[in-house]
């Protein structure tokens, strides 16, 4: 059994208390398909020297956000020019690296398919030191992974949840540099940053002084790496992390993504279940929260799809969430119990467990059903069956693995807007309404 990872708080707060005397790790596996061995073969990486050149094409899909990152990319260009001169006359190190450091700083989502790279990592440099670098909301996940040694928390202004958003800003110019200098300080041989963001790179790889500095080139930025792999839009989530590895010698295993808890999560949502009476195995997860409304199931939609659930196998119905849906929830609850004549199988248990404890819940589950969002991942580590309902995004590219999947899809899909590019509407999006309490229905019948 090994000890849980040693946690450095740059910037942010643990999202909950952490038992470091508790080494009695569970690992709930989901059921993957394998990563297709050709992905590597036609990918073109530029190995052992930094490119020169700016841009060609950006994987950035808003045209602010290209113009942006644009922009960055030539400011940055000129403001390291010379430095990287200098550096291209130093060759690359050679032999095995002895400290890695793995930069995941984005979404929990995210954070959760890139531990499917982990095992092949460690197995690969058995002895290297390997940290993580994450943002507060995503550390628990990290936290009790068997295969990182240290975990970095750092909130990155431009991740971070709305309402601390401004916070995070007004601490990043002294969180950054305490940042820069601790990584520095640690030397590390070889930085890989999975996402491709032109921020990460900067900061967290070439600042970092890192021998290599593998990414790819989504949002730019190649010019500060010394292994570059393109962007390809149209891999899956999973692949692409995998493709980031090939630098390295890696190539891509099937091994699905994993969530690592303790005893004593088990314990915390055993106790949950047991003060409402939830028996294991006789109830239904839902999820239908989240930052982005364009993602949220329609009310009426979902209420009819639980009733039919719930009359047909007598399974109870378990809405969670954050404490911001607990709400929704209620009127959600409200909505079932009218259609049903029945509210006393209906529980809102959002804001009750953290991610660990949520992710121990749903593993007793007998079904999950939620929105394309964190949860639908943990759900999916946790190996249990699963509907997860598409929206703006293509669930072709970051499906939880195995999960039965509802989608209508619109020219404009997939998309990160704030705003439908149909309805043009805030709060609901043309795809999502085209979907009816019964595909619901009839996808979750074969799983109960």
């Amino acid at each position: 059994m090994l000890p849980p990872a040693q946690v450095w708080v740059i910037s942010g707060t643990r999202s909950a208390p952490i038992c470091g005397s508790d080494r009695h790790l569970k690992s709930w596996n989901s059921h993957s398909n394998k990563v297709e061995k050709s992905v590597m073969r036609t990918q073109e990486h530029r190995i052992g020297n930094p490119a020169v050149d700016l841009p060609r094409q950006l994987g950035v899909r808003t045209p602010i956000k290209r113009l942006g990152a644009w922009i960055l990319n030539l400011l940055l260009f000129v403001v390291t020019l010379p430095g990287r001169l200098v550096c291209r006359k130093a060759s690359p190190p050679s032999g095995d690296p002895a400290r890695i450091l793995i930069i995941r700083a984005d979404q929990i989502g995210d954070v959760i398919m890139s531990t499917a790279i982990l095992p092949a990592l460690r197995q690969s440099f058995p002895a290297a030191r390997i940290d993580s670098l994450c943002g507060s909301w995503a550390a628990e996940i990290i936290r009790f992974n068997r295969y990182i040694d240290n975990v970095i928390v750092f909130d990155c202004p431009w991740w971070a949840p709305a309402g601390s958003r401004a916070r995070s800003w007004k601490k990043f110019p002294w969180h950054v540099l305490r940042l820069i200098a601790a990584l520095r300080r640690t030397r590390y041989d070889v930085a890989i940053d999975l996402r491709g963001d032109i921020r990460h790179i900067f900061l967290f790889t070439y600042l970092s002084g890192a021998g290599r500095r593998i990414s790819n080139d989504r949002s730019g930025g190649r010019f500060l790496l010394t292994d570059c792999v393109p962007y390809q839009e149209d891999l899956h989530e999973l692949e692409k992390d995998w493709v980031v590895l090939a630098p390295l010698g890696i190539p891509p295993a099937d091994h699905p993504p994993e969530v690592h808890y303790t005893q004593e999560h088990m314990q915390a949502a055993a106790a949950v279940l047991k003060a409402h009476d939830i028996r294991p195995k006789r109830f239904i997860v839902v999820f239908n929260g989240g930052r982005s409304p364009l993602r949220h199931i329609p009310m009426p939609v979902l209420a009819q799809a639980c009733s039919q659930l719930m009359k047909k196998t007598g399974n109870a119905i378990v809405i969670v969430g954050s404490s911001a849906d607990h709400r929704r929830a209620d009127v959600l609850l409200r909505r079932i119990a009218e259609l049903s004549g029945d509210d006393s199988a209906l529980h809102n248990l959002c804001g009750r467990l953290n991610l660990l404890e949520l992710a121990a819940l749903i593993s007793a589950a007998r079904l999950f059903i939620g929105t394309d969002s964190s949860v639908s991942h943990l759900a999916a580590a946790a190996g249990v069956p699963r509907v997860v309902v598409f929206g703006p995004t293509d669930p072709r590219l970051c499906p939880p693995e195995g999960a039965q999947t509802i989608h209508h899809r619109h020219p404009c899909c997939p998309y990160l807007w704030t705003r439908c590019l149909v309805s043009h509407n805030r709060i609901s999006v043309a795809g999502v309404e085209a979907i009816s309490a019964q595909e619901i229905a009839n996808a979750a019948a074969p799983m109960l």
